[in-house]
């Protein structure tokens, strides 16, 4: 499973990510799970491709515009 977490709040995105990896440990811990964080929308969009995550965590309040290509 591939999980991207976008945050362009650092804090905010190390916690998140440490959140989930907990979350994963206690329910999801037969299963292969690669999470990758990205600190802007722009950062995001340059490598997301159909179908390459099954789980994206995006932050509320990322600025709109930048998920325009």
């Amino acid at each position: 499973m591939n999980i991207a977490i976008v945050d362009d709040e650092k804090a905010e995105l190390d916690a998140a990510e440490h959140y989930l990896k907990d979350y994963l440990r206690d329910n999801w811990s037969g299963t292969n799970v690669n999470i990758q964080t990205f600190s802007s929308a722009k950062d995001f969009l340059n490598v997301f491709k159909v179908g390459a995550f099954q789980l994206v965590i995006l932050d509320i309040i990322t600025n709109i515009a930048t998920f325009k290509r």
